[in-house]
Formats: structure tokens, C-alpha cells, sequence
């Protein structure tokens, strides 16, 4: 593993900013099997260089608004791009899928399938950024939806890493996702560790 680098974009993460982020936070209430498997590869990666998420940070990231930092950003601006996200989400269904643990290049993560729905989403926080605020909001590079249980912050081995991930049953549960949030992230590129907070109401998926 290798130490995991924040961006803004397509540039470095300035320090001590905040960004304003489109999340998928990930509920381990609803989530029993996934909660399981979260505490396995916790223990799994215990001793690790890596700088493992609080359980109330466990998010899929959807998109970020590039160009301003979100001290810049006024509370209109704020509040329009809610107002336009809200509208856009109003009929996109709860996300119902599968998750599995992996010990990746820069930290363990669960990846997530089917994939789908969840870029569908990524592309409906996209479009509307770009609605609100063009295309310089937009060069953030969308990855493949997973979600992140820590960071390396210091060279390792992945090998040994992987191995015990690995020996982790089950290898994959259910996993639901209710709800996207518009938050403040403010992550530390020395220590790797991350914090965000909600800066609106959550913005409910559609049930089933």
C-alpha cells in the first residue's frame, strides 16, 4: 500500500479547506452483515500504516464541486445546488446490492456491486454540478463506487495485508443505501484521516 493523496479535482487538496461533497453514507443500522464485515477487516488491518474511518464516516463518494473550496461557496450557492439535487434524486430508488472487502493500493475498501446504480447516481450528482456551476466544478475522476474503510499513511506491503482480508467469511453481503448527503470534508494529507460533516437534511432515495 501506498499513502493515499486527497485531491480537489484535478489538483492537490488545499490544506485546511473544506470541499463540498455529494455522499452515499453508508448506515450499518440497516446493514447488519455489512457491520460484520466492517469489524472483520478492522481487525483484519489491525497494525496497518492506515488510518481506518469512524463507522459514522463509511460513505460512497458520488462527486465533489471542484471549484471553489466550500469556504467560497455562499449559502445560496449552497443552497441551490440542494434545492437542484433534491429534484434530480426525487426518483432515483434506494440502491440494493453486494459488497466485498478488498485490501487496495492506498487502503482497505469495500467494493460494491452491481456497480450501476450507483454510477447512475455518480452521473446525476455530476449533471447536476455542472448544471449549477459548469464545467470547471466537474474534474473530480468519479471511481468505480466503493467504499473506503481507512488510508495508508506510510509505505507497506500490500501482500501481507491482502492475505488476511482474504481469510475473511463471508466474503460478500447485502448492503443498502437510503439516503445522499451534500457535505463539508476535511480530510489531513500528513495523517490521512478524514472528517466530514452534513451541511443540509438528508436527501431520501425513493423506497421500494
Amino acid at each position: 500500500m501506498k499513502p493515499h493523496e486527497y485531491e480537489f479535482g484535478d489538483r492537490p487538496w488545499p490544506d485546511g479547506k473544506g470541499v463540498l461533497q455529494v455522499y452515499a453514507p453508508i448506515d450499518l443500522t440497516i446493514n447488519p452483515e455489512a457491520a460484520a464485515m466492517v469489524d472483520k477487516i478492522r481487525d483484519a488491518m489491525d497494525g496497518a500504516p492506515v488510518s481506518m474511518l469512524d463507522t459514522p464516516g463509511l460513505h460512497v463518494t458520488l462527486d465533489l464541486v471542484a471549484d471553489k473550496v466550500i469556504e467560497d461557496l455562499t449559502q445560496s450557492e449552497r443552497d441551490d445546488l440542494e434545492d437542484a439535487l433534491r429534484a434530480r434524486l426525487a426518483d432515483m430508488p434506494v440502491y440494493h446490492g453486494f459488497a466485498y472487502p478488498i485490501a487496495y493500493a492506498v487502503g482497505p475498501i469495500m467494493d460494491i456491486s452491481p456497480a450501476g446504480p450507483l454510477r447512475t447516481l455518480q452521473q446525476a450528482a455530476r449533471d447536476t454540478i455542472r448544471s449549477a456551476r459548469g464545467d470547471a466544478a466537474c474534474t473530480f475522476r468519479q471511481a468505480k463506487p466503493h467504499m473506503s474503510l481507512g488510508y495508508c499513511h506510510k509505505p507497506t506491503d500490500t501482500d501481507p495485508w491482502s492475505r488476511k482480508v482474504r481469510q475473511i467469511d463471508p466474503a460478500v453481503v447485502p448492503l443498502t443505501i437510503t439516503t445522499v448527503e451534500l457535505v463539508d470534508v476535511r480530510p489531513d494529507n500528513v495523517t490521512k484521516e478524514l472528517g466530514w460533516k452534513p451541511i443540509a437534511p438528508p436527501i431520501p432515495l425513493r423506497a421500494d
